[in-house]
Protein backbone atom coordinates (compact mmCIF):
# COMPACT_ATOMS: atom_id res chain seq x y z
CA UNK A 1 0.00 0.00 0.00
CA UNK A 2 2.82 2.37 0.85
CA UNK A 3 4.43 1.63 -2.52
CA UNK A 4 1.28 2.69 -4.34
CA UNK A 5 1.12 5.95 -2.36
CA UNK A 6 4.79 6.68 -3.12
CA UNK A 7 4.19 5.96 -6.82
CA UNK A 8 1.14 8.25 -6.89
CA UNK A 9 3.08 10.99 -5.12
CA UNK A 10 5.95 10.67 -7.60
CA UNK A 11 3.58 10.76 -10.58
CA UNK A 12 1.84 13.81 -9.12
CA UNK A 13 5.14 15.64 -8.74
CA UNK A 14 6.21 14.76 -12.29
CA UNK A 15 2.82 15.86 -13.59
CA UNK A 16 2.99 19.14 -11.67
CA UNK A 17 6.44 19.82 -13.10
CA UNK A 18 5.52 18.84 -16.66
CA UNK A 19 2.17 20.69 -16.88
CA UNK A 20 3.59 24.23 -17.33
CA UNK A 21 5.81 23.04 -20.18
CA UNK A 22 2.90 21.25 -21.85
CA UNK A 23 0.57 24.25 -21.39
CA UNK A 24 3.20 26.65 -22.77
CA UNK A 25 3.73 24.43 -25.82
CA UNK A 26 -0.02 24.26 -26.46
CA UNK A 27 -0.29 28.06 -26.12
CA UNK A 28 2.63 28.59 -28.55
CA UNK A 29 0.88 26.33 -31.06
CA UNK A 30 -2.32 28.42 -30.77
CA UNK A 31 -0.32 31.63 -31.29
CA UNK A 32 1.47 30.17 -34.34
CA UNK A 33 -1.84 28.95 -35.78
CA UNK A 34 -3.46 32.37 -35.30
CA UNK A 35 -0.43 34.14 -36.77
CA UNK A 36 -0.47 31.83 -39.76
CA UNK A 37 -4.19 32.45 -40.30
CA UNK A 38 -3.73 36.24 -40.02
CA UNK A 39 -0.78 36.23 -42.44
CA UNK A 40 -2.65 34.06 -44.95
CA UNK A 41 -5.75 36.29 -44.84
CA UNK A 42 -3.66 39.47 -45.12
CA UNK A 43 -1.62 38.07 -48.01
CA UNK A 44 -4.66 36.95 -49.98
CA UNK A 45 -6.40 40.28 -49.26
CA UNK A 46 -3.35 42.16 -50.58
CA UNK A 47 -3.43 39.99 -53.72
CA UNK A 48 -7.10 40.89 -54.17
CA UNK A 49 -6.23 44.57 -53.82
CA UNK A 50 -3.52 44.28 -56.48
CA UNK A 51 -5.59 42.22 -58.92
CA UNK A 52 -9.03 43.80 -58.49
CA UNK A 53 -8.10 47.26 -57.20
CA UNK A 54 -10.23 46.80 -54.08
CA UNK A 55 -10.21 44.95 -50.79
CA UNK A 56 -12.33 41.82 -50.29
CA UNK A 57 -15.91 42.41 -49.17
CA UNK A 58 -16.39 42.56 -45.37
CA UNK A 59 -18.03 39.49 -43.82
CA UNK A 60 -19.38 38.42 -40.41
CA UNK A 61 -17.06 36.93 -37.79
CA UNK A 62 -15.95 33.41 -38.69
CA UNK A 63 -16.88 33.67 -42.40
CA UNK A 64 -14.29 34.09 -45.15
CA UNK A 65 -15.09 36.60 -47.90
CA UNK A 66 -15.61 35.07 -51.36
CA UNK A 67 -12.19 36.39 -52.40
CA UNK A 68 -10.55 34.51 -49.51
CA UNK A 69 -12.29 31.13 -49.83
CA UNK A 70 -10.27 28.17 -48.67
CA UNK A 71 -8.91 29.97 -45.61
CA UNK A 72 -9.93 28.90 -42.11
CA UNK A 73 -11.82 31.73 -40.40
CA UNK A 74 -13.36 29.77 -37.49
CA UNK A 75 -11.15 27.89 -35.03
CA UNK A 76 -11.84 26.33 -31.65
CA UNK A 77 -10.40 29.19 -29.56
CA UNK A 78 -10.75 32.14 -31.93
CA UNK A 79 -12.46 33.39 -35.08
CA UNK A 80 -11.20 35.70 -37.81
CA UNK A 81 -13.07 38.55 -39.41
CA UNK A 82 -12.23 40.56 -42.52
CA UNK A 83 -13.24 44.22 -42.33
CA UNK A 84 -12.72 47.47 -44.19
CA UNK A 85 -12.96 51.10 -43.13
CA UNK A 86 -13.51 54.08 -45.37
CA UNK A 87 -11.60 57.18 -44.38
CA UNK A 88 -9.99 60.32 -45.65
CA UNK A 89 -6.32 60.95 -46.35
CA UNK A 90 -4.79 64.30 -47.16
CA UNK A 91 -2.53 64.58 -50.17
CA UNK A 92 -0.50 67.59 -51.14
CA UNK A 93 -1.94 69.41 -54.13
CA UNK A 94 -0.25 71.78 -56.52
CA UNK A 95 -1.01 75.37 -55.72
CA UNK A 96 -0.69 78.30 -58.02
CA UNK A 97 0.06 81.38 -55.99
CA UNK A 98 0.09 84.71 -57.74
CA UNK A 99 2.63 87.27 -56.60
CA UNK A 100 1.16 89.88 -54.28
CA UNK A 101 2.67 92.68 -56.33
CA UNK A 102 2.92 92.38 -60.11
CA UNK A 103 6.49 91.71 -61.16
CA UNK A 104 7.63 90.29 -57.80
CA UNK A 105 8.44 86.65 -57.07
CA UNK A 106 5.93 84.34 -55.43
CA UNK A 107 6.24 84.41 -51.62
CA UNK A 108 8.27 81.48 -50.25
CA UNK A 109 6.19 81.27 -47.08
CA UNK A 110 3.03 79.99 -48.74
CA UNK A 111 1.93 76.74 -47.10
CA UNK A 112 1.21 73.74 -49.32
CA UNK A 113 -2.38 73.01 -50.22
CA UNK A 114 -3.92 69.66 -49.27
CA UNK A 115 -6.82 67.84 -50.89
CA UNK A 116 -8.91 65.15 -49.20
CA UNK A 117 -8.80 61.74 -50.85
CA UNK A 118 -11.20 58.96 -49.84
CA UNK A 119 -9.45 55.64 -49.14
CA UNK A 120 -10.45 52.23 -47.84
CA UNK A 121 -8.27 50.49 -45.25
CA UNK A 122 -8.33 46.71 -44.89
CA UNK A 123 -8.03 44.90 -41.57
CA UNK A 124 -7.93 41.36 -40.18
CA UNK A 125 -9.53 40.85 -36.76
CA UNK A 126 -9.12 37.97 -34.33
CA UNK A 127 -11.99 37.51 -31.86
CA UNK A 128 -11.07 35.46 -28.79
CA UNK A 129 -11.81 35.25 -25.08
CA UNK A 130 -8.12 34.36 -24.57
CA UNK A 131 -6.53 37.69 -23.58
CA UNK A 132 -3.06 36.11 -23.70
CA UNK A 133 -3.53 35.21 -27.37
CA UNK A 134 -4.61 38.76 -28.18
CA UNK A 135 -1.63 40.17 -26.25
CA UNK A 136 0.74 37.90 -28.18
CA UNK A 137 -0.72 39.09 -31.50
CA UNK A 138 -0.32 42.70 -30.39
CA UNK A 139 3.28 42.00 -29.42
CA UNK A 140 4.01 40.16 -32.68
CA UNK A 141 2.48 42.73 -35.06
CA UNK A 142 3.25 45.84 -33.01
CA UNK A 143 1.07 48.63 -31.64
CA UNK A 144 1.49 50.86 -34.72
CA UNK A 145 -0.26 48.45 -37.09
CA UNK A 146 -2.59 46.69 -34.64
CA UNK A 147 -4.58 47.18 -31.46
CA UNK A 148 -6.76 45.27 -29.01
CA UNK A 149 -10.32 46.37 -28.33
CA UNK A 150 -12.08 44.36 -25.63
CA UNK A 151 -11.93 40.73 -26.86
CA UNK A 152 -10.74 41.56 -30.38
CA UNK A 153 -7.29 42.10 -31.87
CA UNK A 154 -7.37 44.16 -35.08
CA UNK A 155 -4.46 44.26 -37.50
CA UNK A 156 -4.53 47.08 -40.02
CA UNK A 157 -3.02 46.66 -43.45
CA UNK A 158 -0.99 49.74 -44.40
CA UNK A 159 -2.08 49.71 -48.04
CA UNK A 160 -5.11 51.78 -48.93
CA UNK A 161 -7.44 51.28 -51.84
CA UNK A 162 -9.08 54.26 -53.55
CA UNK A 163 -12.77 54.58 -52.81
CA UNK A 164 -14.86 54.12 -55.96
Amino acid sequence: MTDVLVLLAALSIVGALAYPTWAARAFRQRVEEATSDVDAAAGRARSTLVSLGRWPAPTPVGEAPPELTGLEFARETYALEWMTWAGLDSVEAAREVAPTVPGEATPASVAPAFEPVARVVGAVAVHSADASLLAELLDRYGPTESFVLDTTWIGLLPERAPTP
